[in-house]
């Protein structure tokens, strides 16, 4: 999956080295997005996905070419810890705060087909790859099997207003398979 990600970065980056229109329209977007990631637990039992946790992110992104944006998330979501009162009692969980953060891309294809660069309907190919940090704990991340946040997902936007509309994300991830929230676009 890693090299699958890098491979899509660099297409990207070189696909839209070659687009010589100059970028019109909005150029600034922001979303608010909703999520299920999986429940992380204490080192001692390794995270599954049977047990899920809301997620939220806020994600800028700047729109470089046509066809391709990219920009940088962070979002929050909650992992088990173990507390242990002593070295002779049984632990107890603690739902924690855990951050994640990263970059992403988007690849735009409507530039493609319209002309019309800010149009009420946008599919886009994303690519997102990050990492995490454990809040008010002891662990390292190198504890945890996967330290990184990646994916690549197939969205899609609709803008029944000029400037905000609402999207969804939906592909394979390590971590998250979906999202979905508000787009704001300027």
């Amino acid at each position: 999956m890693k090299s699958i990600m890098i491979t899509f970065f660099c297409t990207i980056l070189l696909a839209s080295s070659f687009a010589s229109e100059p970028v019109t329209g909005m150029r600034f977007k922001a979303k608010l997005a909703y999520g299920l990631y999986p429940l992380l637990e204490h080192i001692i039992q390794p995270y599954s996905f049977v047990d899920k946790t809301s997620s939220f992110t806020i994600e800028t992104s700047y729109r470089w070419t046509n066809y391709f944006e990219a920009g940088i998330y962070l979002g929050a979501w909650r992992y088990k810890d173990v507390v242990f009162n002593d070295e002779l009692t049984m632990g107890f969980p603690v739902y924690r705060p855990l951050l994640f953060y990263g970059v992403g891309a988007n690849f735009k294809p409507v530039p493609l087909i319209f002309r019309k660069n800010d149009f009420w309907i946008d599919p886009y190919i994303s690519a997102r790859f990050g990492s995490f940090l454990f809040v008010n704990s002891g662990m390292a991340i190198k504890d945890y099997r996967e330290p990184f946040d990646y994916g690549i997902y197939a969205g899609l936007a609709l803008y029944p207003a000029k400037h905000w509309g609402i999207y969804g994300e939906y592909g394979r991830g390590n971590f998250v398979d979906w999202r979905a929230g508000l787009c704001f676009r300027f």
